[in-house]
């Protein structure tokens, strides 16, 4: 997430394609009932479900910006295993501990750890990179409450 107004970056995320589907979301706050959640990790991505947590994220004071790479399969699984073992993240840490656990990865070494969603954002290579913006309320529950896929 990044402030339409400030540029600053607001929360980070990852999104795990391996032996399931997941989101580690330290320190998120977002809650609903299609997001089954534990210990910052949400479980059950589908496209939808991917479709609402993105969305959910984005209003009148934020964007999403989405990165994308693709990794081998192997090392998608660690990241799947990290996240799962991680535990439940401190607010405002949502940065520091993804950087943490992407440069625990292979291909991910050189990437520095850093508690702003901006640096880890311009610090990783070989990524596609898309940008959701939306107008819908800044409440969170509202605009979950007014999705419609």
């Amino acid at each position: 997430m990044v402030n339409n107004r400030s540029g600053t970056g607001a929360h980070t995320s990852l999104m795990i394609k391996a032996s399931q589907r997941v989101i580690f979301d330290p320190a998120g706050t977002l809650r609903h009932v299609h997001l089954p959640e534990k210990k910052d990790v949400i479980y059950g991505i589908s496209s939808a479900v991917e479709d609402l947590y993105v969305r959910a994220h984005a209003s009148k004071t934020h964007h999403v910006v989405i990165q994308k790479r693709i990794v081998p399969p192997e090392v998608a699984e660690q990241a799947l295993q990290l996240a799962l073992a991680h535990g439940v993240v401190n607010s405002a840490e949502c940065s520091l501990r993804t950087s943490q656990l992407l440069a625990s990865l292979l291909g991910f070494e050189a990437l520095p750890i850093s508690l702003f969603p901006n640096r880890l954002r311009s610090a990783l290579g070989g990524v596609s990179e898309k940008f959701l913006h939306e107008y819908d309320e800044i409440n969170k529950s509202k605009a979950l409450r007014a999705y419609v896929p």
